[in-house]
């Protein structure tokens, strides 16, 4: 797949945890928006809305010729078969990329998924297969579990406010041929200071993952300021192009024309070498600790399912 250097994450076209402050027509229209400018890779999940994200999509790009990827529930991943042609039948075309939506339990086990997303390809309503929230150690075993496929993507959190994964998995990825696609390359609207104003985000999904992360320090964001000003652009367009620099393949969210309009001319802004040390060196704080699954092995999967209203 040629996908475009920025992506567009879906989950928000769940409609649901991201708030009251937007329709399906202004989704559909952020959707769009993103297609005319270049974007041609879209991700989305069967969680998300239970289904209501991917027919969103599909429906919003009927004409495009674009890349759309879509995730198999973790509790869902020894059965992935039927969730991809349940998902498959929601977009009414295959499923370019599909991935397990973060690591299995224990009972289910990875070897058995990944061959479940073997499954889905050797059935036609999946093309590629990939994985998601996926540890350096779960991805190698994930690597050493396919049969004739390829695990060819493993997405992850990724920002200026998140930098784990350059500890280890962001080199180990680029050595073995695994796109990094990162998730909230925008700290879910932290990077940008204005919950520093205005307090803390009122809808769930960047309630739960900006409590996650203390507050942007000053220097930081008024390094963010500063290099956006100099190249004309908006500082969520600095933080997507050092995303891009670290090799991955940002998926911000969208939720307005305007929004996507600055999403998909992100990769137009190129930093200079010391702007992206400058930037390294003053958010060097959140390169610590080591990435870690987001959903305990240890849980079972009928308590994970409860999960699925807020499209974790």
């Amino acid at each position: 797949m040629k996908v475009s250097t920025i992506g567009m994450g879906c989950w928000q076209a769940g409609m649901q945890s991201w708030g009251n402050d937007y329709s399906v027509e202004d989704i559909t229209t952020a959707i769009q928006t993103s297609a005319s400018n270049g974007i041609n890779f879209f991700d989305t999940a069967e969680i998300y809305g239970k289904g209501v994200s991917e027919k969103i999509l599909a429906s919003s790009l009927k004409d495009e010729n674009v890349y759309i990827a879509s995730k198999v529930a973790g509790f869902n991943g020894g059965n992935a078969e039927k969730s991809a042609k349940s998902s498959y039948e929601r977009m009414g075309r295959p499923i370019d990329l599909y991935q397990l939506h973060w690591v299995p339990s224990y009972y289910t086990g990875i070897k058995k998924a990944i061959r479940s997303l073997e499954n889905c390809v050797r059935s036609g309503w999946v093309r590629h297969i990939g994985v998601s929230n996926f540890p350096l150690q779960e991805l190698k075993i994930a690597m050493e579990s396919t049969e004739k496929e390829e695990i060819v993507s493993d997405q992850l959190e990724f920002s200026i406010a998140d930098r784990r994964i350059e500890n280890n998995l962001l080199e180990y990825a680029g050595k073995n041929g695994v796109e990094i696609i990162a998730y909230s390359p925008l700290g879910r609207g932290i990077l940008t200071g204005k919950y520093q104003q205005s307090g803390p985000p009122k809808d769930f999904a960047r309630r739960f993952y900006s409590g996650k992360r203390k507050n942007i320090p000053a220097a930081l964001l008024d390094a963010l300021q500063s290099i956006a000003e100099k190249h004309s652009c908006k500082v969520a367009q600095v933080s997507l192009s050092w995303v891009i620099s670290k090799g991955a393949i940002p998926i911000p969210g969208a939720k307005t024309r305007q929004q996507a309009e600055a999403n998909s001319t992100a990769a137009e802004v190129q930093l200079s070498g010391d702007e992206i040390s400058t930037i390294d060196r003053l958010s060097a704080n959140f390169r610590d600790g080591d990435y870690k699954n987001i959903v305990p092995r240890a849980v079972p999967d009928i308590l994970l399912k409860s999960f699925t209203s807020l499209g974790i």
